[in-house]
């Protein structure tokens, strides 16, 4: 049995005076409304970081995991700020599909994946995984959950990969449950448990509960739907280790469990909750955590003793936002704990059970290392992300042996008295100061192979790792995963097979030819362009950062020297002018201009829309001197190159999410709507905003997010939150241009001339190709 360092009041006491539970974050103003609109949420941000603005440069202040879910919902909320049902995708999706079975207008695309799905591994990788599960008795295959490329699935241990979930309108995954009596009875947890912990429930992808395949996953049912308007998100699923017909479910409302294999579910405990084992050996004894997304810290350990039909608080814990639980069949009796803090995502401590989670002990104070920072020496940072990234394990044939991820992962092998690095997320010394296997950041999933304990596998923000010598090195096996998230990207006018894309968590993404790389590491990566006469390549990371690729003279950066060094957008617009590389326009308070590769930069427009910042920017490229300029409410435009500015705004109620210009005249804009409002999803004009018309026709009521038309033939393509429709002049409405794409949220669209195709970036599904729309592809 492990081992435990027994501590007095007295160290106790001490450590929750060094928790600072004086200190309060952003999320604290919360309290009063537990489902807060989204306007109280970015309100109470704003307050917080205004005050502190220092913070948003502190790595664990949560500001990045704020900014990423801000830029996700900004233009998907509806105009009172409160957020569509969980289930509105799936029924807007359905209800369209429906419909347009009776229709006779069918059109064939051939869409194919471009990548990428390889990585050089360590801190390069492909995609956030959230989840992993294993067959009942062969070694080789399991499934991993992804936050919003759906459900993967390995026979030949990460050799090769598959999926089944791309019709699911829904992709995230974050737990599953295979039935180890028939592995062709699987239960998955929809949704993105971690992304969305601190906001209301609500991740990039929403939970419309549980679904359940008895064929394999070839076909799914809903066996607990999520339907309430306001956020509900699944983080734990679990099969009852001795009858698959009990399943017990944590998730942002309560407990749910199930007797018959989900056909019936009952509500046993409410509470937000995060993290669920059962005791090794006595399943009728079950330990649950919660989480606390107010800011109060009062994150505890509940435990039942028959089966979960009943729950009991058995802390009383301050300070402390999540928790993560741990148990060993050598150690049956053992529950052990990490917690987060509360006001700065850093280590609260480890806490430790030895009477089957009947009353628990600190073991470990953060004064003596703390295992959630970005520092491999675990004093030089007190900070963390907890609140995001948290796992837990403990080896199951010996209990001493516990593995702890947060930013980085570690180890102990005497039962938590000494720690060690068992990877790092950099090879740096100054945070690698050990010399650690580097494995990409932010754990998510910890977990031994059921049929060989001597596996270690790790689920981060890079994709799935595995370690068979103790957690001494590290092994990925991501490479066959289809599942980056793309904020943007960008095509080689030049090279048709070159593409650059800025990803959320893994940088920004370079295809030379066929082969995928990572080219800047910026944490996330926005938008890109390639130059279109030489080899110069602009990328850029969050609020405006603009950097320079050059293969002969190295970085630059590129808005370094913008004055008064404003703040952008999370992603922020900056274009290329279509005649004159050496010209770029970006847009931040003001629209600025540069007319020699930024070594100068002018503001070209006032303050616009009260001082937003600007969310889009287009250069007319039939006119250079027509710029359009908007935020998620209003759209300006000059006609003499930012003399003069006017607004052309049309009466509308949804967000703004993109304009594109006409490629054969300067007046004609056309303007997509994200939201739900049915009917609003496409405006348009010919005269430069003097009139306006509605062009939604039947587009299903999903958020629109993208456009481009064909220069060529004015072919108008849209991306939506599922799949790709198109129009010509042959069209009489939408048409859905969707083969073999999956149903997943499109980010931006592009069209490579001399290749003749429609490229498309995802948030969960990479980049994928088709060949141009024709109208006699139309049947």
């Amino acid at each position: 049995m492990a081992t435990k360092i027994k501590l007095s009041i007295i160290f106790i006491l001490f450590i929750f005076f060094n928790l600072g539970l004086s200190a309060q974050n952003w999320k604290s103003s919360l309290m009063k409304n537990p489902n807060p609109t989204f306007f109280e949420i970015q309100e109470a941000f704003y307050t917080y970081f205004d005050a502190n603005p220092e913070k948003t440069k502190e790595k664990g202040s949560g500001y990045k995991q704020f900014k990423r879910w801000e830029w996700f919902w900004e233009t998907r909320v509806n105009s009172n700020g409160t957020f569509p049902k969980n289930t509105v995708v799936i029924e807007e999706w359905e209800k369209w599909t429906t419909k347009e079975s009776d229709n006779n207008v069918k059109v064939s695309s051939d869409w194919t994946f471009l990548g990428p799905s390889t990585a050089a591994g360590g801190y390069e990788g492909i995609g956030r995984v959230n989840c992993i599960a294993f067959h009942p008795t062969d070694f080789n295959t399991f499934w991993i959950g992804t936050p919003a490329g759906g459900l993967w699935k390995t026979t030949d241990f990460g050799a090769t990969w598959t999926t089944n979930t791309d019709n699911l309108p829904v992709l995230g995954v974050s737990d599953i449950a295979i039935d180890y009596t028939n592995p062709d009875i699987m239960y998955i947890a929809t949704g993105d448990g971690d992304g969305g912990s601190l906001y209301a429930g609500l991740g990039d992808t929403k939970s419309i509960g549980i679904l359940k395949s008895t064929n394999g996953g070839a076909t799914w049912t809903n066996v607990l739907s999520a339907t309430p308007d306001q956020g509900v998100l699944i983080r734990r699923l679990l099969i009852h280790p001795t009858n698959p017909q009990i399943l017990i479910a944590v998730t942002s409302v309560g407990i749910f469990k199930t007797t018959d294999g989900g056909t019936n579910w009952s509500a046993t405990q409410i509470g937000y909750f995060i993290d669920l084992e059962f005791k090794p050996g006595e399943p009728s004894t079950v330990y649950a955590t919660t989480f606390d997304n107010t800011g109060a810290g009062n994150a505890q350990i509940y435990r039942s003793t028959n089966t979960g039909d009943t729950w009991t608080q058995v802390t009383s814990l301050s300070g402390i936002n999540r928790i993560n639980i741990a148990v060993s069949a050598a150690a049956p009796t053992l529950v052990d704990a990490v917690c987060s803090r509360s006001d700065n995502g850093g280590l609260a401590g480890l806490w430790y059970s030895s009477n089957s989670g009947a009353s628990f002990s600190q073991y470990w104070l953060p004064a003596w290392g703390n295992f959630l920072g970005w520092y491999g020496d675990a004093v030089s940072d007190e900070n963390g992300q907890g609140s995001y990234d948290l796992a837990y394990a403990i080896d199951p044939t010996n209990a001493n042996n516990i593995f702890l991820g947060g930013i980085n992962t570690w180890k102990t092998n005497d039962g938590g008295a000494s720690w060690s690095p068992s990877n790092c997320w950099t090879e740096s010394s100054t945070y690698n100061t050990t010399g650690a296997d580097v494995v990409h950041a932010d754990k998510h999933f910890l977990t031994f192979h059921p049929l060989n304990s001597s596996y270690l596998f790790e689920c981060n923000d890079g994709g799935v790792y595995y370690s068979n010598d103790g957690g001494t090195t590290w092994n990925d096996i991501s490479n066959g995963l289809q599942i980056t998230q793309f904020y943007k990207f960008s095509n080689s006018t030049l090279v048709p097979s070159t593409i650059v894309g800025g990803c959320q968590d893994n940088s920004t993404k370079y295809k030379d030819g066929s082969n995928w790389g990572m080219i800047y590491p910026t944490g996330d990566g926005m938008e890109c362009i390639v130059d279109y006469t030489d080899e110069n390549i602009y990328v850029s990371g969050p609020k405006g950062l603009i950097t320079r690729l050059n293969s002969g003279s190295g970085v630059h950066d590129f808005s370094a020297n913008i004055s008064g060094n404003p703040e952008g957008r999370w992603v922020t617009p900056y274009v290329i002018h279509p005649t004159d590389n050496l010209t770029f326009y970006a847009g931040y308070d003001k629209v600025y201009q540069t007319s020699n590769q930024g070594a100068t930069w002018s503001a070209i427009s006032p303050i616009l829309d009260g001082g937003l910042p600007i969310n889009y920017l287009v250069v007319s490229s039939s006119n250079p001197d027509y710029i359009y300029a908007a935020t998620l409410s209003d759209i300006y435009k000059t006609t003499d190159g930012g003399t003069s500015w006017y607004d052309i705004t049309p009466v509308h109620t949804a967000n703004i999410s993109s304009l594109t210009v006409d490629p054969t005249n300067a007046n004609g804009i056309l303007v997509t709507l994200s939201g739900y409002i049915d009917g609003e999803k496409v405006f348009l004009t010919n005269d430069g905003g003097s009139t306006w018309y509605d062009g939604s026709g039947s587009l299903p009521n999903l958020p629109v997010n993208c456009s481009v038309i064909n220069k060529n033939h004015g072919t108008i393509y849209l991306g939506t939150d599922v799949g790709v429709y198109v129009w010509d002049d042959n069209s009489s409405d939408w048409i859905l241009f969707n083969d073999n794409l999956p149903n997943v949220v499109i980010t931006e669209l592009e069209i490579q001339y001399s290749a003749l195709k429609i490229r498309a970036a995802t948030f969960g599904r990479g980049i994928w190709e088709s060949n141009l729309y024709s109208s006699i592809n139309v049947v």
